[in-house]
């Protein structure tokens, strides 16, 4: 499963991609940046630095969206740049791959070379875990409304539903608990190392997929779908109590 739905469809939006991820899992990211290296001042499709790291990391991608397989010195200009310039990582993004001896060329170096399935799958762990925070704190006044601790901050508001509005809550409970499990914080951590695991992630998304009864052709649409379904419940929610019920503001 991709990240996004849709490939680049040009060099511009090679770059927007890489830097949409990068962005995500916690880089500021710069297009077409100029910077200076030991030798010159060059172009870099994309520039990434991660400022929460200490030290800092930064990493330099080149985005290529040619018809043609990357040449071999391409990769050896980059190659000198990355080391010249100091960057943690350099990373070339192809769209159809790169000619014989690209691979031997950065052989034991900090230099990657990725075609764009390639490039998502090489941070997909990274990014599905920052997407998960993201996408809860973005959702989580549904899972506020849904949640046990809900009885305890809005007991008042509660004791005032009877008849048909408390059926109307139970309902809503119903129709978007699983929207809400879903965009929680979920712990895909492996048990026993704490460590990532993308199988743990992939039971929970195809447990979703059939829960919600809808086939996602990416984790961008997984995502999204997530954000719209929990901001229809809030919506509900809130006409249903007549206010927005925030657990910030009652705390």
């Amino acid at each position: 499963m991709n990240i996004f739905t849709e490939p680049p469809k040009d060099w511009k939006d090679l770059q927007t991609k890489v830097a949409k991820i990068l962005s995500d899992i916690g880089y500021d990211c710069e297009i077409e940046k100029d910077i200076l290296t030991a030798r010159e001042t060059i172009n870099i499709d994309v520039y990434a630095i991660n400022i929460s790291n200490n030290p800092q990391s930064k990493i330099l991608c080149e985005c290529k969206h040619w018809n043609n397989a990357v040449p071999k010195t391409i990769v050896h200009a980059f190659r000198t740049a990355v080391t010249d310039f100091g960057a943690n990582y350099g990373l070339i993004i192809s769209k159809v791959g790169f000619q014989s001896g690209s691979y031997e060329a950065v052989k034991n170096t900090n230099v990657v070379l990725l075609n764009w399935d390639e490039f998502q799958d090489y941070f997909k762990s990274n990014w599905i875990k920052s997407k998960t925070f993201l996408i809860f704190k973005k959702t989580k006044d549904l899972y506020n409304y849904i949640s046990a601790g809900f009885l305890v901050f809005f007991k008042k508001q509660y004791s005032k539903l009877t008849g048909t509005d408390l059926k109307t809550f139970n309902d809503l409970n119903t129709k978007y608990f699983h929207f809400a499990f879903h965009a929680s914080n979920l712990d895909y951590g492996d048990e026993v190392t704490n460590e990532f695991d993308m199988r743990k992630f992939e039971m929970y998304f195809k447990i979703a997929e059939k829960e919600f009864d809808k086939t996602f052709s990416s984790l961008e649409d997984y995502y999204n779908y997530l954000v719209i379904k929990c901001s229809e419940g809030v919506t509900e929610f809130d006409n249903l109590f007549g206010e927005k019920l925030r657990r910030e503001n009652y705390s």
